[in-house]
């Protein structure tokens, strides 16, 4: 449960990390150090795009990584990634789970979607918030009725 004192620090910790971004080691790369966590799936309007085992990533780099990031949000992230993961989490409110919680590769495709279209939005400054609602709404736009659905 987050209190109301980690609620008003929270917007200042995603800021902090956008404002950090910039300044990202371009040679440091998690998916050699860790290739058993790292699987490529292809380049994608420039981002080398990842699956990833979400709990591996949440244990060990980042415990509020759920379906997908980038690196303004994400700190372990490098700039021209998008990491995706391999199931739902664990904790996931998504609707039409299967009991394996793997993302279908409908869901994951949207997830690379909406990952690119909040990184582009936060690369020109918006703030995460406003770049997710945005990013949640082009989802519906292009027909997906429900963004936290597997169907």
């Amino acid at each position: 449960m987050i209190t109301d004192r980690g609620a008003a620090f929270l917007p200042a910790l995603e800021l902090e990390i956008q404002k950090r971004a910039r300044n990202k080691d371009s040679n440091f790369v998690l998916s050699k150090l860790f290739p058993e966590h790292f699987e490529f799936v292809r380049m994608q309007s420039g981002f080398k795009i990842f699956r990833v085992d979400v709990e591996w990533v949440r244990n060990n780099l980042d415990p509020i990584f759920t379906h997908g990031g980038h690196g303004f949000v994400h700190s372990a992230i490098p700039l021209d990634e998008i990491w995706i993961s391999d199931r739902h989490p664990e904790d996931c409110v998504c609707k039409n789970v299967g009991l394996d919680r793997k993302m279908s590769e409908s869901y994951s495709n949207r997830a690379i979607k909406h990952e690119i279209t909040e990184f582009r939005r936060m690369a020109v400054g918006m703030i995460f918030k406003e770049a997710h609602e945005e990013a949640l709404k082009e989802e519906i736009a292009e027909g997906c009725s429900d963004p936290y659905s597997e169907v």
